[in-house]
């Protein structure tokens, strides 16, 4: 979009849409555009920003610095536009960016301060995803931490969505809670998605793995509540014994190819501090060797799904096995891209997500045949190819 487009998504104009890259907007706020390849990689929830004012000159110069002073001075909130163009060496240069193919896009679910200032050089501090409840983050955020309080929330919310619509385990009031046991006397009510501590944190970009259902569950109704879930896959069960020919071994083989390309050094028992994982039927048949549960709790049970994943909010998105994939196909907005018959840009609750479709690992012979692994170099191809995919979504959308 435009720079004048992108700036009014915050209420803001420029003084002059030649050369101002500044403005301020009705609630006080700071609206900046920054360049996307001077951005540091994601870490801990957070993002920096680093740059020099002497980089570059001239009217729009002069007007930043004296709005980065103010901010810093002032601990403004800082909201961002970010720029993109096609000769990065020209911006770093500091010729007439004006000149040059730029692209806009707000980052809307950002929110940062200027940690930095030193009369040249500066660093933004942005935090991804503010505090639910206030996009806009000004007023009544008496402090920065924002992303402490991110974190407190995701499980809380996500607990009181399950309470409302009683499928929380320990509160199991669902309508279709008859229908669906019908006379099963293994059955057991839902379970919570694990949501991983650094999924929370927004550590590294939200992965989330939507499957089928849970294949066996607990008879204790408070072992399926969401911290004790993520208790048990995060802290308790030990990765070394996991089978490598099944499904939650497989999760996180693929997690793990997909965190490579954020964090190089992460190791494959790692990759569950952050990711999620939910399934598409809450509740469970536990029905011998993890047969998979009936069709009617696959049915009911797509009409909490859109509300899950409000809260969950994934950039990527992976389902596994066919009723995963049939519920995000009546939930998706517009597709965006094709990219193959299984990868595709698509349209989730407003925002545009990577969604990889795999079969279910349990589907020994397609979901290997997806895998691609390469014995002789002890690499599975499929998940090289999809996580560089990945990678360069995330890279684009920041």
């Amino acid at each position: 979009m435009r720079i004048t487009e992108a700036f009014s998504k915050y209420g803001a104009t420029l003084k002059n849409v030649q050369w101002s890259v500044s403005s301020e907007n009705d609630a006080g706020e700071l609206i900046v555009s920054l360049w996307k390849h001077y951005f540091g990689k994601p870490k801990n929830g957070k993002i920096k920003y680093n740059d020099h004012v002497s980089r570059w000159s001239g009217h729009g110069n002069t007007e930043f610095r004296r709005r980065i002073d103010k901010a810093f001075s002032s601990s403004q909130l800082v909201r961002v536009v970010i720029a993109r163009t096609d000769d990065e060496e020209a911006v770093g240069r500091g010729e007439d960016a004006s000149k040059l193919n730029n692209t806009f896009f707000a980052k809307e679910d950002w929110v940062g301060k200027v940690i930095l200032w030193d009369g040249d050089n500066y660093e933004i501090e942005f935090i991804a995803e503010p505090v639910i409840g206030n996009k806009q983050g000004s007023a009544d955020v008496p402090t920065f931490n924002l992303a402490v309080r991110q974190k407190d929330n995701m499980i809380e919310e996500l607990r009181n969505y399950y309470s409302q619509n009683g499928i929380l385990s320990t509160s199991f009031t669902c309508e279709h809670k008859e229908q669906c046991q019908d006379g099963c006397t293994t059955f057991t009510g839902p379970k919570s998605a694990f949501i991983s501590s650094g999924y929370e944190a927004k550590s590294l970009p939200r992965l989330l793995f939507l499957s089928l259902d849970s294949g066996s569950g607990d008879k204790n109704n408070e072992n399926r509540l969401p911290l004790a879930v993520r208790q048990q896959a995060e802290i308790d069960r030990d990765f070394l014994s996991l089978h490598k020919h099944k499904h939650w071994y497989r999760t996180h083989e693929l997690a793990w190819y997909i965190f490579k390309r954020f964090d190089p050094d992460i190791k494959i028992q790692e990759a569950r501090k952050y990711f999620a994982h939910a399934n598409s039927a809450k509740c469970c048949m536990n029905n011998a060797q993890r047969k998979k549960a009936n069709a009617i709790l696959f049915k009911n049970c797509k009409k909490y799904l859109h509300g899950e994943l409000l809260i969950l909010s994934p950039e990527i998105l992976i389902t596994q096995g066919k009723e995963a994939k049939e519920a995000i196909w009546t939930l998706r907005g517009k597709s965006i891209k094709r990219i193959d018959e299984f990868a595709s840009i698509i349209e989730l609750n407003g925002k545009q997500i990577f969604w990889l479709h795999t079969y279910h690992p349990n589907n020994w012979g397609a979901f290997n045949k997806q895998r691609n692994f390469d014995k002789n170099n002890n690499v599975a191809l499929g998940w090289v190819k999809y996580s560089g995919l990945i990678h360069e979504f995330i890279q684009e959308n920041v």
